[in-house]
């Protein structure tokens, strides 16, 4: 506990947004209060909740040998999640894009803990990989942590069973492209993975320029008509 304490203090400020356990197919429970920092309850319609939106994954790292060798292999990944109209489920959408021009796509519904569960929530998800237009159900039990480090940045930590842990550091989609100040934060990036027993071999690192499956990193310039 007291080095999770030292972890969360001297790396940076970091303030959960949502904790998720997540078994695809199946019910699981979770904890809050990852890396003993203050837990943001906050519900779906509340201004704290800034997990919605479109992300950009600038930073990554993975503590198993099967993301050792994935993660050097990614060109570009975006997420979209968007709160489903029940105000219950995050509707999670990722693109990835790997070494080939090849694109492969993940869509999960994550349920929200329920506020009256202080420390445990049954948590469902459902996930369909899609992938040269053949789509196929995945099974996979693990814990998802969403994080704030800045603004325009979110944190998740992804525990899997089946693919160990990942350490993802995402930008906005508008702010993901300023490479400079990227490298500026890669140090702070170091330092957490570290304090989590992350090793730094097999580092992911956006280029700003990578394009997406679904659109182009760079906003499209319009044409002037005469």
């Amino acid at each position: 506990k007291h080095s999770e304490k030292f972890c969360a203090s001297k790396t940076q400020t970091l303030h959960i947004f949502y904790s998720l356990g997540v078994h695809f197919g199946l019910f699981t429970r979770h904890t809050v209060g990852l890396l003993c920092i203050y837990s943001v309850r906050c519900g779906p319609n509340t201004d704290k909740c800034k997990v919605y939106g479109d992300w950009v994954l600038v930073w990554a790292v993975s503590d198993n040998p099967k993301g050792h060798e994935l993660l050097p292999n990614v060109s570009s990944s975006h997420v979209e999640m968007k709160l489903r109209p029940d105000n219950k489920t995050i509707e999670y959408n990722e693109r990835n894009v790997y070494l080939g021009n090849i694109c492969a796509s993940y869509f999960l519904n994550l349920t929200i803990p329920d506020d009256d569960h202080e420390y445990y929530s049954p948590i469902h998800a459902g996930a369909i990989e899609e992938k040269d237009g053949v789509r196929k159900m995945l099974n996979d039990s693990a814990k998802v942590h969403f994080l704030e480090s800045c603004d325009d940045c979110m944190t998740m930590i992804y525990d899997s069973e089946t693919y160990g842990r990942y350490l993802l550091i995402y930008r906005r989609d508008g702010h993901h492209r300023d490479v400079e100040q990227m490298k500026a934060h890669q140090a702070s990036h170091e330092k957490l993975a570290k304090c989590l027993h992350f090793p730094l071999e097999h580092v992911f690192i956006y280029d700003g320029v990578a394009d997406f499956c679904h659109k182009k990193s760079a906003p499209e310039e319009k044409t002037e008509e005469h």
